[in-house]
């Protein structure tokens, strides 16, 4: 593939995503009106689910192809990108409310498995067994969040559905259909770039392999809290965080185990406690917000990240 073809294919993947990112809010929002549903909850659950997929399909195909380094960097570098450039850029742009109640589950849990997989990752290897216990914890995040469902809805009275509910639906699958098709094409784009450069595995995988599938993060995060909806843009890196790890490394490495490098054991999975532990530390600090200037710091800590790594 040219240069520019590939080019071609960042730039149409890119324009695909912003029509999935809108597509996914619109829908979403609607839902979680329709049903009473707390919008921060849909976020947590099938948004971070749709734009967590080009991950999922990535990561399993490049363990199949060999490419352990690209599966595992993946992960641990799209959660990185999520916290530190995502929040980062969406901070800047508009300041990102945070609900208090996140600190009684999802954000423990969000670190509860940035622990784990650093755990799991010191022998070098995630194996079935392993994956077969992250994609438990998975099954039991998922029932929290729907018994969490059930609960008493905030006052949604502001926000208003789609005339129809089958356009809730049909919203949601043009939603993720496009950020899975965007993300595709962005990151075929991407690699072949990379490759271009000379990048090893590793580094593609954890840069431009984890940017292209978070890419439908960044821009439903982006478009919600343009919208207003900064619960679901938080929620979303949140969800998509503990997604990555739990559906994402669990579910690959249920069906074949993950061999890990040992670069990634003695430096990557460090940044990766880091993005985890310094969230809950910034929304305390700023209030129950991510004000813009935190959303700097955010920044400069991920392009430190990203020049250490291309240093190396």
């Amino acid at each position: 593939m040219s240069l520019l073809l590939s080019l071609l294919y960042i730039g149409l993947g890119f324009f695909i995503l912003i029509v999935g990112g809108e597509a996914l809010v619109r829908g979403s929002i609607s839902l979680a009106v329709r049903f009473k549903v707390k919008p921060a909850l849909i976020g947590l659950t099938i948004v971070a689910f749709g734009t967590s997929a080009p991950e999922l399909v990535t990561s399993l195909a490049a363990s199949f192809k060999g490419s352990s380094d690209i599966a595992i960097g993946n992960v641990i570098g799209s959660n990185i990108f999520n916290t530190f450039a995502i929040l980062g850029v969406t901070s800047i742009l508009t300041v990102n409310l945070v609900e208090k109640s996140i600190f009684k589950f999802e954000l423990p849990v969000m670190i509860f498995t940035s622990v784990l997989l650093a755990l799991f990752v010191q022998n070098l290897v995630i194996t079935r067994i392993e994956g077969i216990l992250l994609i438990v914890v998975f099954v039991g995040f998922l029932i929290w969040s729907f018994i969490q469902s059930k609960a008493p809805s905030v006052d949604t009275d502001d926000m208003k559905p789609l005339k129809y509910p089958i356009f809730d639906l049909f919203f949601l699958m043009v939603g993720i259909g496009g950020l899975i098709g965007g993300a595709e094409l962005a990151l075929t784009g991407a690699i072949e770039v990379g490759k271009a450069f000379g990048l090893s595995d590793r580094v593609i995988g954890i840069t431009i392999v984890s940017a292209g599938t978070s890419l439908p993060e960044l821009v439903t995060s982006a478009v919600a809290a343009f919208r207003g909806r900064s619960d679901i843009a938080v929620n979303n890196v949140i969800g998509s965080n503990i997604f990555n790890i739990l559906l994402v490394a669990g579910g690959t490495a249920t069906i074949t185990s993950i061999p890990v490098s040992p670069t990634i054991v003695s430096s990557d999975i460090y940044w990766l406690l880091l993005s985890a532990i310094l969230l809950p530390i910034v929304f305390w600090a700023g209030k129950l917000r991510i004000s813009k200037f935190s959303g700097f710091g955010f920044l400069i800590l991920f392009f430190s990240y990203m020049g250490l790594l291309l240093l190396r």
